[in-house]
């Protein structure tokens, strides 16, 4: 569980929709709007990157079906009254991210399998 600290800030973020998407007040719903957009902006730059970058470590890694939980409810929830740009941002997200995850381990595959035909090269 001590991924539990990595997921803090996406923890707090999905409370922030959800209340978003309560008391429908205004300024939070522009301010979430925001952050989703510059949080797709850099996912997909994140994406595009020719090398992607290392996460954190293993133990540490955030399960990534609790990131699908966070994400679906990022999106349903607007979903559920109406805020269909909110919810599309964050479908737009998960897709991304998802996207981004399959690259990285397919990228780690790659690396595990040349590193294999290294070694048996050298014997």
């Amino acid at each position: 569980m001590t991924w539990l600290k990595n997921a803090v800030l996406d923890i707090a973020l999905t409370a922030l929709v959800i209340t978003a998407v309560v008391t429908q007040i205004d300024w939070l719903r522009f301010f979430i709007i925001a952050y989703a957009g510059i949080m797709l902006f850099m996912k997909i730059g994140v994406y595009r990157s020719a090398q992607m970058t290392n996460r954190v470590n293993k133990k540490e890694e955030v399960p990534v079906w609790f990131n699908h939980l966070l994400y679906a409810i990022d999106v349903a929830a607007p979903l559920f009254v109406g805020f269909w740009l909110m919810s599309g941002l964050w479908a737009a997200i998960w897709l991304v991210s998802y996207l981004t995850h399959q690259k990285g381990i397919q990228q780690r595959e790659a690396v595990m399998k040349n590193s294999k035909s290294k070694k048996k090269a050298k014997r």
